[in-house]
């Protein structure tokens, strides 16, 4: 094994490699381990956070040889039943190993590689050298690696400036750094500095009245942005799937590097950021909201913010590459990525799911329910009453235009009457993957949801029925001297989970939200004239606003709410608030994109019928409401209206079909 293993020497030599993000257009937009990890001798680093890490890492550093028997006895008795997982016990000079040379599995082979190379880096430098190694190695997260970049990361000074208690912090992060972040977790890291205090005032580091002190001090979370700032979220997610796939090693300590090329076009990810912050900032101009983003209380303790936020995320439908990621308003400020990591309720936005299903089952367009009252007996006394969200009903009315004014009661009533079962498995068709439980309000949007998996799951609508999942990466390429080699190239996996007739039927429907529904004041607003379908979501108590849609070329989520659960403002609708960002984005990313106002491309097998809006049957002159509905071949009305009567003799009847029912005809 020995004869396996690196030589420690060069622990002497940097860390050389550079991994370099580009853009769909080869532009770069960041860099990782040049500006992320800045080493400074260890006479520079304060001697409260030197003696914090060893009080709280490896006590007995300057007493053992590289491993402590003590702490792997202890460790050991621990791992009696951890059915071949070895846990901590690791010294300093273990960690600096094993952040150098090897990966973190959690097997015994890899333990006893770190044991046989601790004890060579021992023999091999001085304590004050390793020491000094580690803290400008240890990464103590939110992509900064050793001492000084944590200081800037964290509280935006040099780590000379730090005091006791923000050294203390500091120290506490490494061993969980996800979950003693202080802008992720603020409590959970104060708790931590509180321990690592106690500790240092046991081993004499400091006396009783600096650790009162320093236990009671504010800690005030400054954080700055190690990088350019350009797309954060979208690079801090980029950086985070290669750490999952590669590990940390190859991304800093690669000796060429890695060249990543992704699918995030940058022109099209400004006017995101620019687009959300703006509409934003007009529903709180509007409305009077409080918090705003520059308010002295705008941050809470526990790193999210009280301020309005929001999220946005677009894709290529075709393809699924991720052309923009905007996951909150200031990666600064919160680094809490709305898109991929806030499950909150998508509200209506979720019907579509449930329209799909039904026109599976059976179901037209066409077909007529009613608009009223519903109560659902759910046993044990419990009854189930939705309304709608504004408090009305507009009785009998087609599918199409219970989707397009939002009905809530013909979505439950359609959900009922297929299977609330049968709603969750075409909705796990789609790609969506967060908890449904089989209630009837999963019709109105009760699941908490991710944008990225409403953006996937809209896509295949887009894409006629075939699913391709979102992604960020095209391909890496790694540099070994003056060469580089693909390690990495995306392959899309496309599969057809509806047919192209029927995700024509809900792109037609939910072209009906945008043209006359819940999303035409976006859409007016923001003069989106080119082919759209979409649906609007909003919840209980008016917390969460959403649209989703897609046209034939480019599919767009977007989310806007507090990251508490709080009323944005009353009757504040997916429609008012996220609408008209939505559709401004549809509007600037087609034109940066030069995209043509395509059409959506009728399949074969459509049918189009005009039919009485009251009836759904097909419409007579005497019908004073009727329009032109489609259908999949088969399906169509056969029969004239029967409310508004027969008019006229055979011949005249076969005329009238002849001049009412169409075939292949654009909606």
């Amino acid at each position: 094994m020995k004869d396996q293993l690196p030589a420690v020497r060069s622990l002497e030599d940097p860390a050389s490699g550079v991994t370099r993000i580009y853009d769909r257009n080869n532009n770069l937009i960041a860099e990782f381990s040049t500006q992320w990890r800045d080493p400074i001798p260890l006479d520079s680093i304060p001697d409260n956070l030197i003696n914090a890490i060893i009080a709280v890492e490896d006590r007995r550093f300057y007493e053992h040889q590289g491993i402590s028997w003590f702490d792997i006895v202890r460790a050991f008795v621990k791992d009696l039943t951890s059915s071949g997982q070895i846990s901590g016990a690791s010294t300093i000079t273990q960690q600096l190993a094993r952040n150098r040379f090897l990966t973190f599995d959690k097997t015994m082979q890899r333990k006893l590689k770190e044991f046989f190379l601790a004890r060579e880096i021992e023999r091999n430098f001085s304590k004050d050298e390793i020491l000094e190694m580690y803290l400008n190695e240890i990464y103590f997260g939110s992509g900064a690696y050793g001492v000084k970049a944590a200081a800037r990361r964290y509280f935006g000074k040099s780590v000379s400036e730090l005091n006791l208690s923000e050294c203390a912090l500091i120290a506490g992060i490494p061993r969980q750094h996800n979950y003693y972040n202080p802008i992720r977790n603020y409590q959970a890291s104060v708790e931590r500095r509180n321990l690592i205090l106690k500790m240092m005032l046991d081993l004499g580091y400091i006396n009783e009245t600096e650790y009162v002190q320093a236990k009671n001090d504010s800690i005030v979370v400054q954080p700055h942005y190690l990088l350019s700032g350009i797309a954060p979220y979208f690079v801090e997610e980029v950086r985070r799937w290669l750490i999952s796939h590669y590990g940390i090693n190859r991304i800093y300590q690669s000796n060429g590097g890695l060249d990543v090329y992704t699918t995030v076009d940058i022109d099209v990810q400004l006017a995101a950021e620019s687009l959300l912050e703006d509409g934003i900032q007009q529903v709180e101009s509007n409305y009077n909201l409080k918090p705003l983003k520059d308010d002295e209380d705008a941050i809470s303790e526990d790193g999210r913010t009280r301020y309005l936020q929001g999220a946005l995320i677009a894709t290529i439908p075709q393809s699924g590459e991720i052309i923009a990621m905007v996951g909150g308003r200031d990666f600064n400020e919160s680094e809490f990525n709305r898109v991929t990591q806030s499950a909150r309720q998508v509200g209506s936005s979720f019907k579509p799911f449930v329209y799909v299903a039904a026109i599976d089952n059976g179901f037209t367009l066409g077909d007529v329910m009613l608009d009223a009252p519903v109560v659902i007996d759910l046993g044990n006394g419990e009854k189930y009453k939705p309304i709608n969200y504004d408090h009305k009903f507009e009785g009998f009315m087609t599918l199409r235009f219970a989707l397009a004014k939002s009905r809530n009661t013909i979505a439950v009533k359609l959900a009922r009457h297929i299977g609330i079962s049968t709603v969750i498995s075409y909705a796990r068709l789609f790609g969506i993957k967060s908890q449904l439980d089989p209630v009837y309000s999963l019709a109105l949007g009760s699941a908490g949801i991710t944008p990225m998996e409403m953006v996937g799951a809209y896509q295949v609508f887009a894409n006629g029925g075939i699913r391709i999942d979102p992604y960020m990466i095209e391909r890496i390429e790694e540099r070994r001297g003056n060469s580089s080699y693909t390690i990495y190239e995306h392959t899309s996996h496309p599969t057809r989970v509806i047919s192209k007739t029927t995700a024509y039927l809900m792109q037609s429907i939910m072209s009906s939200v945008v043209s006359g529904g819940t999303a035409s004041y976006a859409a007016r607003l923001a003069n989106l004239t080119r082919p759209a379908a979409a649906k609007t979501g909003t919840t209980d108590n008016y917390t969460d606003a959403w649209l989703v849609g897609y046209t034939p070329d480019l599919c767009c989520a977007v989310w806007v709410g507090f990251d508490s659960l709080r009323t944005i403002y009353r009757s504040a609708t997916g429609g008012t608030v996220a609408g008209p960002i939505w559709a401004k984005f549809v509007v600037k990313a087609s034109s940066i994109l030069e995209i043509p106002p395509n059409s959506f491309p009728i399949p074969e097998g459509i049918t189009s019928v005009r039919i009485c809006k009251e009836s759904g049957e097909i419409a007579t002159p005497n019908c004073e409401e009727q329009y032109l509905e489609i259908f999949i071949q088969g399906t169509q009305p056969y029969e004239f209206c029967h409310i508004h009567g027969e008019f006229f003799d055979s011949e005249e009847q076969q005329e009238f079909i002849d001049d009412t029912v169409f075939t292949n005809i654009e909606f």
